[in-house]
């Protein structure tokens, strides 16, 4: 008896049953092999974990001046009131009958806006997130993380305002010529002074006074704080020799004095802003300054072209100008956070306003159209109408913009190719 070799009957059954399977099933998927992956040792596994807990530990040691109770209970409840869809844009600006330029901005995405007679926060759906009413007959407004100062500028009356509910309201001895916040809920407050020109006193976020500086000779018009509130920068003018100069001073709140007085001969600040970064911005009406904490700064001047509008955001510059006083079209001036023009973009229409949002600058014109540009490199990103009403401007995002009018706020999107 001869014996088959072992398996080969085996092997010619499996060979005949795929070819007879393949004769009745001619258009059937032929079998796919199996792919094998290399398994990822374990420790890989490890060493990610070890670098995520690592920057999250970085992040939280960085950050641990914010991290306090209240300052996590009220971005909590930021995100527990922002949810939620409203009736959409337009939405009637119906609390209240005056809302100025400058009190109208967007904070994490939300439009925020003081009135006459009220400051309302509304989401990009326009669901109303906050209403609280004011007494205050010139309210200005300044914002920083999820909170909002209002303050009576040449009144006593201020109030700071987070999305849950009125986090702190008071009053000065004498009358309030500037303010600031810091995101961790310190703010700064400089008043008229008895005796002096001005007295600046930062507070904690307990209202716990912190530093207090008296100006002998400057009067005090913008004041900013730095992210922790451990910093300031603040503008001043006086009069010197029959003419008008401006002061910058830069505080180290470890420090009694000031840490630098810069001085700009015939130039009025007309805004002040404390980047992350450590620039600090200082709009005035012929250049623009921009300086670093150690005192060293770069200036742009105009050149005698006047200044219709301005915005900063993180030591990064808009400079709305026009070649002479009635001139119907101009240029929107980009700066970096050194001081350092990036690009100087023609306008065909005067600018009515200027924003900023991460990498993109926008300008609103006299025609109601709305422009963006990369601000980086002045490239441009797309544009819309505004409305023949608009009169301010707050970007969203990068790609759309809210829009204030005379009865109503927009929401606006930029598209490429034109209005």
């Amino acid at each position: 008896m001869t014996r088959k070799p072992r398996g080969k009957r085996y092997a010619d059954d499996e060979m005949d049953r795929d070819e007879n399977a393949a004769r009745e099933h001619p258009h059937a998927r032929a079998p796919r092999e199996r792919m094998w992956f290399p398994q990822v040792p374990g420790w890989v596994y490890r060493v990610a974990l070890i670098l995520i807990v690592s920057v999250f530990g970085l992040l939280i040691w960085f950050n641990r001046g914010n991290l306090t109770p209240a300052n996590l209970s009220e971005w909590i409840q930021s995100r527990v009131v922002g949810i939620g869809v409203g009736d959409g844009f337009p939405s009637p600006v119906s609390n209240g009958r005056v809302v100025l330029a400058g009190n109208f901005s967007s904070q994490d995405k939300n439009a925020v806006i003081v009135s006459d007679t009220a400051l309302t926060i509304l989401n990009s759906t326009a669901k109303e997130l906050v209403r609280r009413q004011h007494s205050f007959s010139n309210p200005v407004m300044r914002t920083a993380g999820s909170r909002v100062m209002i303050y009576n500028l040449g009144g006593k009356g201020y109030q700071i305002e987070g999305y849950s509910k009125t986090l702190r309201k008071g009053s000065t001895d004498e009358n309030i010529q500037a303010g600031a916040l810091a995101p961790n809920g310190r703010y700064a407050l400089a008043t008229e002074n008895k005796g002096y020109a001005s007295r600046l006193t930062v507070y904690l976020s307990s209202g716990a006074p912190q530093y207090v500086y008296d100006f002998s000779d400057y009067y005090v018009t913008q004041v900013a704080l730095n992210r922790s509130g451990t910093r300031a920068a603040v503008a001043a003018v006086s009069a010197s020799q029959g003419g008008m100069v401006s002061a910058v001073y830069l505080f180290d709140f470890g420090n009694p004095k000031p840490v630098k007085i810069l001085t700009y001969p015939e130039n009025l600040m007309l805004s002040l802003s404390y980047g992350e970064n450590g620039s600090i911005v200082a709009v005035g009406d012929r250049l623009t300054s921009v300086i670093r904490e150690d005192g060293g700064k770069t200036d742009y001047d105009y050149k005698g072209r006047p200044l219709l509008t301005a915005a900063s955001d993180n030591g990064r510059t808009a400079l709305a100008l026009i070649p002479y006083a009635n001139a119907s079209s101009g240029s929107l001036v980009l700066l970096d956070s050194s001081g350092r023009q990036t690009a100087a973009i023609p306008l065909k229409h005067r600018a009515k306003a200027v924003a900023f949002y991460g990498n993109t600058a926008a300008v609103l014109t006299n025609d109601g159209t709305t422009c963006a540009y990369d601000a980086s490199t002045g490239a441009a990103r797309g544009s819309c109408s505004a409305g023949s009403d608009a009169r301010a401007l707050a970007l969203h995002d990068e790609s759309s913009a809210y829009v204030l009018g005379v009865s109503e706020i927009r929401l606006v999107t930029f598209r490429s190719g034109g209005a």
